[in-house]
């Protein structure tokens, strides 16, 4: 399975913020975190577009360039202007849209991780991921998103070793006019699910996602 930003949920995004869970401030990261940040995807910057607002790269802000690509026009994202408080957003539309990482650098093993995200939810799908890594097989992914037996909560997977916040993080109804401010967090043994500053869960993660990278 490659390294991805999944296309099953339809969903919004604002932006992307993956980090090796130490903190530093530094007005000019995200959050103020500059530390192990592994991956900072920004709808207001980097966006390369094939062709009017189809989107064939979103650049990493981080200095590792983990770059989300899409060659196939067909799976290409678009961006969206005047979105999430006037400004533009990157647009899935759950089928067929899906964007590439590398990877590099990505936390793996049980190493310390944190996901954060700015989305609204267009639509639902089966299984429905908006972020994984790693390899599919049991315990060796690490993938975000939502499954239809907690349809709003916020999920964590590692394909069968997997944790799910408190019900109520994805809107129902569906309100794609309202983004959410998400983050999980991984310390080795548990998943933490907050929702715009609020906790709203913590699970243990039995038998651990031992992340491996796709090659």
């Amino acid at each position: 399975m490659d390294n991805s930003t999944q296309k099953k949920l339809l969903l919004t995004f604002r932006w992307i913020i993956l980090l090796g869970f130490s903190l530093f401030v530094n007005a000019q990261s995200p959050g103020g975190v500059s530390t192990n940040l592994k991956l900072w995807l920004d709808s207001t910057t980097g966006i390369i577009t094939s062709s009017g607002t189809s989107i064939s790269q979103w650049t990493d802000r981080s200095t590792l360039l983990n770059n989300a690509t899409q060659v196939t026009t067909a799976n290409q994202p678009i961006i969206a202007s005047n979105v999430f408080n006037f400004n533009p957003a990157v647009q899935m539309d759950g089928l067929n849209h899906i964007m590439n990482l590398t990877g590099a650098g990505f936390p793996t093993g049980n190493t310390a991780r944190s996901f954060f995200m700015a989305a609204s939810e267009n639509g639902k799908g089966s299984d429905s991921f908006l972020f994984s890594y790693g390899v599919n097989t049991t315990g060796s992914i690490w993938a975000i998103g939502q499954v239809p037996s907690n349809s709003t909560g916020l999920y964590a997977s590692g394909n069968g070793v997997d944790a799910v916040s408190a019900s109520g993080f994805w809107p129902s109804p569906i309100n794609n006019n309202l983004p959410k401010l998400g983050v999980v967090t991984y310390n080795g043994t548990a998943a933490s699910f907050y929702d715009a500053g609020s906790s709203i869960g913590t699970s243990t993660i039995n038998g651990k996602p031992r992340v491996q990278m796709a090659t």
